[in-house]
């Protein structure tokens, strides 16, 4: 399932497995800078149960 980081909408989803293919700052409407944008990420990593792969 693909999640969308507008709104930390995808931090409504406690997954056990997360997969990050890339990191690209966007929603500068809604995070107040890169940051914020990168804490949303921090956060959805935190609540991941079991493995996060990063690419």
């Amino acid at each position: 399932m693909e999640a969308c980081e507008y709104k930390r909408s995808f931090l409504k989803y406690l997954p056990f497995i997360t997969v990050i293919t890339n990191i690209e700052i966007d929603h500068l409407d809604y995070y107040k800078d890169l940051n914020d944008y990168m804490n949303a990420f921090f956060a959805l990593q935190n609540q991941t149960s079991g493995y996060i792969i990063l690419n």
